[in-house]
Order: C-alpha cells, then structure tokens, then sequence
C-alpha cells in the first residue's frame, strides 16, 4: 500500500526527530514539562495511558518513569518511528503496546485515564470526529491533554506567526532550505484549524472542561477533563 505524504515525511526524519523537533517547534522542552506538570494523576495510580503519534518513544518514557505502574498505549503512522520507540522503550516493554494507526482512516480503542498528543492532531482531517470518539473512549473524570499548531482566524496575523516562526528556526541554526521545506509542507500538507473552532469540537463532545493552558503564535497547548 502506498504510503502517505506525512507518514513518508516521518519515516524520513525518525532517526534524528529528537533533535529536529526542538529546532522548528518553538518551546519544545518547556510544553513537555508543561504538560507533565499538569498531569496530576497520584504517582503510585494504575493508570491506562494513550499517546496520539508516539513518535520517539521520548514522552512516553518520561511518562512511565513519572508514573511507576501506568499501562502505556502508543500509535503513530510511521513504521521508522515505532521502531525507533520500541528500542527507547525495551526497558518498560511489560507496561508498552505499540500499534501503527492513521488516524484519518481508524480510531483507537480502549479505556484511557489520560490521552496525550504531541502536534499530532493538525494532521486529521476531521477533528470534530476524532474527539467526539476519543470522549467516548476515556474513562470517568479522564483528562485528554495535547499540544498542537493552529491557524489564526485573520490573515495578517497568521501571516505574522509564519514569519516568527521562519524566524525562530532560523534562531536555532536550522538551514533556509530547511525553513523553506518546512513552512512550504506545513501550508500545502497540514490541517490546522484555529483554536475557538478546536474548543468548540470540546463542547459538541461533552467535556465539562476544556481551555488553552499555553499559547505562543501558532503553538497552543489544550487541557480537557470529561
């Protein structure tokens, strides 16, 4: 079967993701504590975990070592990137079940205390969906935390946020070339939608509460408990 462009684009950059993401996603290291911090389950809680687009494994070991006896559920559309996560995670593998899913074409399953996802959720197409269904699957009281690029909702500030970040990549030494692959995929490939269209999809599925925590240009970070 013919890969997609996203899942091509992440087989590609698998090896070295951990370093590139710090590189083009400004704050990077800061939304990973962030979202930690307000994780707040009890340490020593059996807690059943899924992550939208495991990627490395890096956030999912973080997980596992903050929580001792959570069960850990990672997807991700790329092959490299699983197998990339299966050797980060071989110390935790009787708590880890990694499994490839696209999530424009097949919905996970389960019962989760907590869902994460890191810049994940601009690659599928219907979101309202996509919530809808991840509300269904998590427990009572579960909390549903992810991190994600948006779009603003006027042009010239949209067209504001893509040169601040054309601006921080550059910051990191990152290649022009580079910046140009990177802006140029993100506006023909990526579907981002803008934050009060994402809160409304919160409301039509019934979490009771759901806020931006951390925003900075494009780069907004979502808390929902149901």
């Amino acid at each position: 079967m013919k890969k997609t462009i996203v899942e091509n684009r992440f087989d590609n950059v698998a090896r070295d993701y951990d370093k590139l993401k710090v590189q083009i996603i400004p704050n990077y290291r800061k939304v990973e504590k962030l979202v930690l911090e307000y994780i707040n389950f009890p340490r020593n809680q059996r807690i059943d975990i899924l992550e939208l687009g495991t990627g490395t494994g890096l956030f999912a070991s973080k997980l596992l070592r903050k929580f001792p006896r959570a069960r850990y559920f990672g997807i991700d559309l790329s092959d490299k990137m699983l197998e990339v996560a299966s050797h980060k995670l071989k110390n935790y593998r009787d708590r880890v079940e990694l499994q490839k899913l696209d999530l424009n074409k097949k919905k996970p399953l389960g019962k989760y205390d907590l869902i994460v996802s890191f810049f994940t959720i601009h690659h599928v197409l219907n979101k309202q969906a996509l919530v809808k269904h991840l509300y269904k699957i998590l427990k009572k009281a579960g909390v549903f935390i992810f991190a994600d690029v948006t779009i603003a909702d006027h042009k010239i500030l949209e067209d504001t946020f893509i040169n601040r970040w054309k601006g921080f990549m550059k910051s990191t030494s990152f290649p022009n070339k580079k910046i140009k692959n990177i802006i140029d995929d993100h506006l023909q490939n990526d579907k981002p939608e803008d934050s009060e269209k994402l809160l409304s999809h919160f409301k039509k599925a019934g979490f009771k509460c759901y806020a931006p925590i951390w925003a900075y240009d494009k780069f907004v970070v979502f808390y929902s408990v149901k």
